[in-house]
């Protein structure tokens, strides 16, 4: 009979384990993330990751900031309501950026987009920003057209 081993392991974006959550030589997966950590020694390595996770890693952010073209970003709204600029500058057809709330903290306090470029969404509705995010979970991504904002889920 097969021994089935059972490392621990995340389903949240971004989660990367501490020497305390490890003891020395155990093993984590985040599965989202295609990353195995190992703690060796006193000190968190990645051992393994997916061809994905080398593709665009997730930025965290815990403070108001200017978000830039093919970023994907984990917001984390748990102690306060955040307020993020979209990218505005030199914007080509085709740019985007990605906004993830994996710790369900959007629903109480929402992130707040600001551009001074119009934002549209998937049926052509086109209006001018703010753009309030407030739902619990939410990933979604932003796709630059030429002229406008639109709204990927």
């Amino acid at each position: 009979m097969a021994t089935i081993l059972k490392p621990k392991r995340t389903r949240t974006l971004g989660l990367i384990p501490t020497v305390s959550d490890l003891a020395v030589g155990e093993i984590a997966v985040n599965i989202p993330d295609q990353k195995i950590y190992i703690n060796d020694e006193g000190t968190i390595k990645v051992i393994a990751q997916g061809a994905a996770a080398s593709a665009s890693p997730w930025t965290y952010v815990n403070t108001n900031i200017t978000l830039s073209t093919q970023g994907k970003y984990i917001v984390d709204c748990r102690s306060s309501a955040r307020s993020l600029a979209m990218p505005s500058v030199s914007l080509t057809a085709g740019d985007y950026f990605e906004l993830s709330d994996p710790f369900h903290s959007w629903g109480t306090n929402a992130v707040t987009l600001v551009t001074p470029h119009p934002v549209g969404d998937e049926l052509g509705n086109v209006d001018v920003g703010p753009v309030f995010l407030d739902v619990s979970g939410a990933k979604i991504m932003f796709i630059w057209t030429g002229s406008y904002w639109r709204l990927q889920r």
